[in-house]
């Protein structure tokens, strides 16, 4: 596991991670989650390692676009 300067980063953050990812673990998610400051977290019970791309999750991606994917 690499060190990150997380807490610098300012820009919205959407963290999507599986509970099921066999790739990476749960708890690395929930990790960088909470270095991150103000940073969404969208656990899904299922998905693995890919879940960004199930239906599931298109809802919690573009309710964050919605919130901060606008040019000012």
């Amino acid at each position: 596991r690499g060190e990150f300067a997380l807490e610098r980063i300012t820009a919205p953050t959407l963290i999507i991670h599986a509970m099921d990812d066999t790739f990476v673990p749960f708890a690395h998610g929930q990790y960088t989650a909470a270095r991150i400051p103000n940073a969404r977290f969208a656990r899904q019970e299922f998905g693995g390692h890919f879940v960004y791309v199930r239906d599931s999750v298109l809802g919690e991606i573009r309710a964050f676009i919605d919130q901060y994917g606008r040019t000012p």
